[in-house]
């Protein structure tokens, strides 16, 4: 348990150098979770539905999953993918080029020592 706790923090100190993805997010099925600032800072998130809101976080200690929100900003886009475009578009190059060089959730996530198979 200790290594899966320090590996949490691992993740989220991270999002100190740039925006990160919270794989956990999208694989539960609830959308897009996108952060940037280590235990405090700045996020996107994006439902399923498209609604995007942006705002700050803090005390995202050990993980994004513990975190305060403070949306700042609202919108229903018609669609998830609208809702992503605007995002990417908000968080111009620095969020790009975060995104395109991140690692895939397999290399981001703590290996619990089972396989899921459907």
């Amino acid at each position: 348990m200790d290594e899966d706790f320090t590996r949490w923090q691992e993740i989220t100190r991270s999002s100190e150098d740039g925006w990160v993805e919270d794989h956990i997010t999208r694989l539960n099925g609830h959308g897009a979770l996108f952060y940037k600032g280590g235990e405090n800072g700045q996020y996107m998130r994006i439902s399923p539905e498209g609604m995007l809101t942006v705002g700050t976080y803090e005390d995202a200690y050990p993980h994004i999953g513990e975190e305060i929100f403070s949306p700042a900003a609202q919108h229903r886009f018609e669609s998830f993918d609208k809702a992503l475009e605007t995002a990417c578009q908000l968080g111009g190059a620095d969020f790009m080029t975060d995104m395109i060089t991140a690692p895939t959730p397999e290399q981001d996530e703590p290996d619990y020592g089972f396989e899921m198979k459907m």
